[in-house]
């Protein structure tokens, strides 16, 4: 059920794709979405060591994969940082304030996803050896419930998670998946509605003997794997000013 077609739209230091995937959020059985949008983007001189990293990101309410992508400088971002590694960004509900991401909320959705993804690049010759390597997932705003429930039942380890004014629920799997050795970082806003979720979550960790960091300096970035703190950037912004996309994947 893969594209055996597929159109790259180049820019400044990669490529990227926009595909129907079968393994694509939507549709599902439990809702009325359709659109199975899903993003790949390729940096230039990605490596083939046998293992595929890959950072899927799952954005807020309101919204479409090209909106975000241009609104936060997604794409830019990622390339930004540096890292070796492939972007993915799957549509979830379209222009609808709903935090619902369908199949990738089932058991070994997440899995389906990326293999999915691997078998496109490995077809375009972009990788050779189509295995998974590191999985960073972040999400912004709405994003949280998805991202929660491809830790829970996705099938795959993930190696960080990045929040962006997003920890509006599920806290008690993200002390689960901090406290198992994940990296964690989670910026949040006064008005964004994840306050007291973010500041009770760092003191529940904290209490459980871990050393959590509050902010979001470099030095922090490179010696800390959790990391919860406020910022003064409106919620939309958490994700782009200072750059703060591309610094915590570059760290």
């Amino acid at each position: 059920e893969l594209p055996t077609q597929v159109s790259w739209l180049n820019i400044d230091g990669g490529r990227y794709t926009l595909l129907d995937l079968p393994s694509a959020p939507f549709p599902d059985e439990g809702a009325s979405y359709t659109d199975s949008t899903v993003l790949i983007l390729v940096p230039d001189g990605l490596s083939d060591p046998g293992t595929l990293d890959v950072v899927t990101h799952l954005h807020g309410h309101n919204a479409t994969v090209m909106e975000v992508v241009e609104t936060q400088y997604l794409l830019t971002q990622h390339l930004l940082s540096g890292r070796d590694a492939i972007m993915v960004i799957p549509q979830g509900p379209v222009e609808a304030a709903d935090s619902n991401f369908g199949n990738l909320e089932e058991e070994n959705g997440y899995l389906h996803l990326i293999q999915d993804v691997a078998a496109i690049l490995y077809q375009e010759s972009v990788i050779k050896q189509p295995a998974p390597g590191k999985m960073v997932i972040t999400s912004h705003s709405g994003g949280y419930k998805g991202t929660a429930m491809m830790l829970s039942v996705g099938g795959l380890p993930v190696h960080a998670v990045h929040l962006f004014d997003s920890l509006y629920g599920y806290s008690s799997t993200y002390q689960e998946f901090a406290e198992s050795g994940g990296i964690f970082r989670s910026i949040y806003t006064t008005s964004g509605g994840t306050l007291d979720n973010n500041e009770e979550l760092r003191s529940v960790l904290r209490n459980d003997g871990f050393s959590v960091s509050s902010d979001f300096s470099d030095a922090t970035l490179a010696s800390s794997s959790l990391t919860i703190g406020w910022t003064s950037a409106s919620h939309s912004e958490t994700v782009y000013q200072e750059r703060n996309y591309a610094r915590f994947l570059a760290f």
